[in-house]
């Protein structure tokens, strides 16, 4: 009898948060509200010179606690919106809801343990003045209690702290696809799980055709503009030439047997020296970031797609560096194909990281 899942269906994708939180903060900040004008204290005790500095670190203990607790208050709100979605969400844990409604900002919660400390210690030390200083207050802490709760629930983030919390989560759109284009390509292509390596199969390729290629690396070419022919002799560069391609690494993956990875041998002419062959290719994933700047509604903007491609390529590096069965097989060209038309030629780009990589091998040895 099959395993029944009532958390893989249709049924069970999330609905969109609506504005629970914010009712009930708007209903909060009214409660607050009603009870601050129903409350009246006398007139604080005249407090003694000698304790004007007590009084002021007291005053900024309460002031200190009122912020936390519109912070403990926000996240409250939060959870309110949250046990909606329960069951869709969090896998109908209370638990995991909890924490993930208080996880992240740590340094709050050590603010509000260190503030919470200094104010027992001052009220034990001198309960009178703590209480005199909060009646005396009391409607500025009401007041700021009021707006806190609701700037901390409706402010939005602005660019800055939303490009902050994507660099600190890697969720940019260009370090997603380096991941899936290391994970799902470069990973078995370069480190195959059995059969032969990447190197070995330009061993084969040099015995097959009689010839040499120098660098055995594959040369992942990253391009400004996200843009890549399907094939690089129609960069409109004639000392670039197709020069037959490496033996097809075949792997059996998510259902398709025998599914076929090719990599294609380019010959560069530069100045009419010796010609090198390398393996050349574009990182295909910049074609999707492309398409996705010119689409609408896909969340990448035209002038975001190259501050995304670096992203790309920044993750792509440490990902690559970071795998030692990967590394002495790839080498990264960053290209810069301007649109008007006096960029580097591409000959000369893949030329130059050629000799690079057999300068840096040399000085290996």
């Amino acid at each position: 009898m099959q395993a029944s899942n009532d958390n893989f269906n249709p049924q069970s994708f999330p609905e969109k948060r609506k504005y629970k939180a914010q009712l009930a903060c708007i209903l909060f900040a009214l409660l607050v509200f009603f009870l601050w004008l129903s409350i009246s204290f006398e007139k604080k005790p005249e407090i003694k010179e000698a304790a004007v500095l007590t009084e002021r670190i007291v005053h900024a203990t309460m002031l200190i606690s009122i912020i936390t607790l519109a912070e403990c208050f926000y996240r409250i709100f939060l959870l309110i919106e949250e046990i909606w979605h329960l069951k869709t969400r969090h896998k109908n844990s209370y638990k995991l809801m909890i924490c993930f409604v208080f996880n992240g900002n740590k340094k709050i919660y050590l603010v509000m343990v260190v503030n919470m400390l200094v104010s027992v210690t001052l009220l034990m030390n001198n309960s009178t003045l703590y209480w005199s200083v909060f009646m005396e207050n009391f409607d500025s802490y009401c007041a700021l209690l009021i707006i806190m709760s609701v700037v901390f629930q409706f402010k939005k983030p602005n660019q800055v702290e939303l490009s902050q919390i994507m660099e600190d989560n890697k969720l940019s759109i260009g370090r997603r696809l380096a991941f899936c284009y290391y994970s799902s390509y470069l990973k078995i292509v370069l480190n195959p799980d059995f059969g032969l390596t990447f190197r070995e199969r330009i061993v084969q390729y040099e015995q097959q055709y009689g010839t040499s290629i120098l660098v055995k690396k594959l040369f992942i070419l990253v391009t400004e503009s996200g843009f890549i022919h399907r094939n690089l002799e129609h960069y409109g560069d004639e000392n670039i030439k197709r020069a037959h391609q490496l033996p097809d690494l075949e792997r059996d993956r998510a259902g398709t047997q025998n599914r076929t990875y090719k990599n294609t041998v380019y010959e560069i002419s530069v100045n009419k020296d010796k010609p090198l062959r390398c393996v050349v290719e574009g990182a295909t994933p910049l074609l999707s970031m492309r398409e996705m700047s010119h689409a609408a509604n896909s969340g990448l903007t035209e002038d975001k797609l190259k501050e995304e491609i670096l992203q790309f390529y920044h993750e792509l590096n440490n990902l690559l560096e970071a795998d030692v069965a990967c590394s002495n097989s790839y080498e990264l060209i960053l290209y810069k194909d301007s649109s008007d038309g006096h960029n580097e030629p591409l000959s000369h780009v893949v030329k130059n990281s050629i000799e690079e990589s057999l300068a840096k091998e040399y000085r290996s040895i």
